[in-house]
């Protein structure tokens, strides 16, 4: 288990750390193939391979990890914002 905090000050976040390594890997493998100027949310970023994987209680806990990997520069991702559904974006720099 990882103990996270995603910026100082931030809420600190209790992660499998299973859970967090995969995601990493899975997404950093993705991120060549990502077009510049789309905006991706947590899911489409881990793609079905992974997100039908994992619990649906954890979809949130995965949306957590990204943005604290995107924070912490683990990813070469950027914020672009929420969708209507208060879903965090991501896009390539």
């Amino acid at each position: 288990t990882l103990v996270l905090q995603a910026y100082p000050g931030g809420p600190i976040r209790s992660v499998p750390r299973g859970l967090y390594d995969r995601l990493l890997a899975h997404i950093q493998a993705r991120i060549p193939h990502l077009v510049c100027g789309v905006k991706y949310t947590a899911e489409q970023l881990c793609t079905s391979a992974i997100w039908d994987e994992i619990d649906e209680a954890d979809h949130t806990t995965a949306g957590r990890c990204i943005a604290i990997m995107v924070n912490r520069g683990e990813l070469p991702l950027l914020a672009a914002g929420k969708n209507s559904s208060n879903a965090c974006l991501y896009k390539v720099p």
